[in-house]
C-alpha cells in the first residue's frame, strides 16, 4: 500500500500540536485525524487517530501493524509537513 494523498491543515499556535489532518491509502481508504506533533526536543513525530477510554487513558482507533509500515506512512506525513512549513 502506498500513501497517495496527504492533507494537512497548520497550526499556528504555541504547543506540541504543529498540524493536524488525513492521509489515504492506495487512493482508496482515508484516515483522519494524524497530528504532527513536536517533542520537547523539537522533533517531529506522528500521531494517529485515539479516543479516551473510561479510565483517562488514550488508545488508538487507526494505527500501522507493522514497523516498516508505520515508517512509511509516518516519513511521508513529516515530509509533507516540512514542505508545507518551509512554503509559509
Amino acid at each position: 500500500m502506498d500513501v497517495t494523498d496527504i492533507r494537512l491543515n497548520m497550526i499556528n499556535k504555541e504547543g506540541g500540536c504543529k498540524a493536524i489532518g488525513s492521509f489515504s491509502l492506495d487512493g482508496a481508504f482515508a484516515i483522519r485525524g494524524v497530528r504532527v506533533m513536536e517533542d520537547k526536543n523539537g522533533r517531529n513525530f506522528v500521531a494517529f487517530p485515539s479516543r479516551a477510554k473510561s479510565n483517562g487513558e488514550y488508545e488508538d482507533i487507526a494505527f500501522p501493524l507493522s514497523k516498516d509500515f508505520y515508517h512509511k506512512i509516518t516519513d511521508a506525513i513529516c515530509e509533507e509537513y516540512q514542505k508545507m512549513k518551509d512554503e509559509q
